[in-house]
């Protein structure tokens, strides 16, 4: 019986800490954060090869990487507003989904909205983005694959983007 009691007073105390330090992650990741710098790795779908490396740093060159590339997040409590190169804004909520994971989900506007009477309404999943705080107070961001033909190969290619962004004062 004391066993039992130890066990489950350990069981709540580790449920608090993980509670906490969800807390904590999204305190940190709050605020307005926008584009400093994307590193792009450019592989054959085939064989991952890398076929190309490139560090940008200028806005301009922003608008050149294939994919939708956040250059603006702004977070606030549970919501999120995402904006590209192009000047396309899409809003959702996220979460913290565990260690160096933010889950993000559109908000419904941005889905196909096909309603099925007696069906509930389809909800869009809750897409992964692996991040990091660096000691500097940069946000990395690894954002999702995007695959495409490369006309200039004649080659389809997968692209892996890692962004980092700083916090807007």
């Amino acid at each position: 019986m004391f066993i039992k009691r130890i066990l489950a007073l350990l069981m709540i105390l580790v449920s608090g800490y993980g509670v906490a330090a969800a807390q904590e992650s999204q305190a940190t990741v709050t605020g307005e954060w926008e584009l400093v710098k994307i590193e792009t790795r450019l592989l054959a779908q085939q064989d991952n090869q890398v076929l190309e490396e490139k560090t940008l740093t200028k806005q301009e060159e922003f608008k050149t990487v294939t994919g939708f590339v956040p250059v603006k997040v702004e977070v606030n409590g549970e919501t999120c507003k995402i904006t590209n190169a192009a000047g396309f804004t899409e809003t959702g909520k996220y979460r913290i989904g565990g260690k160096g994971v933010l889950l993000y989900q559109k908000s419904e506007r941005h889905l196909p909205q096909q309603e099925i009477p007696g069906q509930p309404a389809f909800e869009a999943p809750y897409l992964p983005y692996k991040y990091k705080m660096q000691s500097s107070g940069i946000l990395v961001l690894e954002l999702p694959r995007s695959s495409f033909m490369d006309t200039g190969r004649n080659l389809p290619v997968v692209q892996e983007c890692t962004g980092y962004y700083k916090k807007k004062q």
